[in-house]
């Protein structure tokens, strides 16, 4: 194991210690995490225990199709009104001196994950990051592909290691525009339970000599109380927020905004919002408390979705509804079999006293009012598909397999026949049949699917082999996983 990965996890977990709630919170983590490992006894991770550590190397069979791609993403790209800069006030950028080496930690969404990880990387020239544009916190869009699954290390503490990296996509509109409804819907709902934050929030660390500074993105929607508003200087306030939560509930929580937000939240009373958690730790030795703060950044979220005319606020809304109904569902993909299910819980969630003062015009009320209105929504948010009656996930780990079993990234993104709902339905068929997929007969019949539902030729029966493969994998032990990471736990 190198020293240097070791060596950070270990740092990272002593300067926990000056904290022992904090330290605490980690150690519960640890302990969850391993607990569900040995319940799942997973045949396609190879699991790394240490006194202060778990990671996951995945298989090192390069012919199966996860944990390939990874997004490193400028948040101003995903959301307009955000950028790593205005969030991120530090000194050192992305890119501070660590343990004597220079590293830098980059927000990355991993597809296999559905999740966004930390991504670490070692050495001065910093490979395709210009350091001079880390230090400033400018953040170009990168799609990175590794070689096989287990060419990127994957660690509890929500830290991803790049063994080698097989190639750098830079330029690819087409590839954003897929990935960042991805990233929208990946940002959780805030833990009002966690003192600091939940490592199922996660969180995005940037790790110093002496201090460890932890960011957690949240999407939310929120309104400010106008009482007790305390200017701090420099167009900047702090007053109490009401936001919803990852139970669909409202909390109130003391937060800071700026003088932008404030005339804002006065036009709009309620909005989306970005939620940010801030806590940065010190070592011991420094005899400093931790500090904790939320700041909050209203976000328009209209122009990421198909149909901009549907307001922000009800479509903020009804991604956290969905994403909370597929992370309490059992099903790897099956949000909710009954769409009357979800429509209830969102118009109880548009009940919550956030939403007291929130106008909405007559046609956009209507909206939400009928099932059509429903699917029209869920339709527009790009991520889930009404089938029937039920709502399933369109897990990007799918689309990562087809683009690492049959071709290049680069390629396949541009391609306008392939379309992620007849990935779906390719999925879910091999998710039914299992391994007599794998049969030949199957697999001609597959390969006639993928040739007119996705405009794939291919010749070579071993790929659609390692495709049918991959799908099973991620049906059995990744996406559980997956969803396992994402799902908050009380420690």
């Amino acid at each position: 194991m190198d020293k240097k990965i070791a060596g950070l996890e270990e740092h990272l977990e002593a300067i926990f210690k000056s904290d022992n709630q904090l330290w605490r919170s980690y150690k519960d983590h640890l302990i969850s995490t391993h607990s569900y490992i040995k319940w799942m006894k997973p045949e396609s991770m190879n699991v790394i225990l240490g006194d202060c550590y778990i990671r996951f190397r995945l298989s090192d069979d390069e012919n199966l199709g996860f944990n390939k791609l990874y997004h490193i993403f400028e948040i101003g790209d995903v959301i307009p009104t955000a950028r790593w800069r205005r969030i991120i006030r530090s000194r050192s950028g992305f890119s501070p001196v660590l343990l004597q080496k220079r590293a830098c930690f980059l927000p990355a969404f991993s597809c296999t994950l559905d999740r966004i990880l930390t991504f670490v990387y070692w050495g001065e020239k910093q490979f395709v990051f210009q350091p001079d544009y880390l230090q400033k916190l400018r953040l170009r869009n990168l799609l990175i592909r590794a070689g096989n699954p287990s060419s990127i290390l994957i660690s509890a503490a929500n830290l991803a290691w790049p063994k080698s990296i097989g190639a750098v996509y830079t330029t690819q509109i087409s590839t954003l525009a897929y990935i960042k409804n991805y990233i929208f819907n990946a940002l959780p709902a805030p833990d009002s339970r966690a003192r600091f934050f939940g490592w199922n929030e996660s969180p995005f660390l940037i790790i110093g000599d002496r201090s460890v500074e932890i960011f957690v993105i949240s999407k939310t929607i929120g309104s400010i109380s106008p009482r007790k508003i305390k200017s701090i200087g420099n167009e900047w306030y702090v007053g109490t927020a009401y936001l919803i939560d990852n139970r669909l509930a409202t909390f109130r929580i003391r937060c800071f905004f700026d003088s932008q937000t404030l005339l804002m939240f006065k036009k709009y009373n309620v909005m989306p919002v970005l939620a940010v958690k801030n806590v940065r730790v010190f070592d011991k030795e420094s005899g400093k408390r931790p500090t904790f703060k939320v700041t909050i950044y209203p976000i328009d979220v209209t122009y990421l979705f198909e149909n901009s005319a549907i307001p922000g606020v009800f479509l903020t809304a009804l991604s956290l509804v969905l994403r909370y109904l597929y992370s309490t569902s059992k099903d790897p993909l099956v949000v909710a079999n009954d769409l009357e299910k979800c429509h209830s819980l969102l118009l109880n969630l548009l009940r919550e006293s956030v939403f007291r003062n929130f106008k909405a015009s007559s046609i956009s009320s209507k909206l939400v009012q009928d099932l059509n209105g429903l699917k029209v929504m869920i339709s527009a948010l790009g991520t889930y598909l009404v089938k029937h009656n039920s709502i399933v996930y369109k897990h990007p780990s799918i689309f990562e397999s087809v683009i690492s079993s049959f071709g290049d990234s680069g390629e396949l993104f541009e391609r306008k026949k392939i379309t992620v709902n007849s990935l779906i339905d390719i999925a879910l068929k091999i998710f039914k049949m299992g391994k007599e997929m794998l049969q030949f007969a199957s697999l001609i019949q597959l390969k006639d699917e993928i040739e007119t539902k996705l405009g794939l030729h291919v010749s070579d029966y071993g790929k659609i082999e390692n495709f049918v493969r991959s799908i099973i994998l991620l049906k059995q032990e990744i996406i559980p996983f997956s969803k396992f990471l994402n799902w908050p736990r009380i420690s």
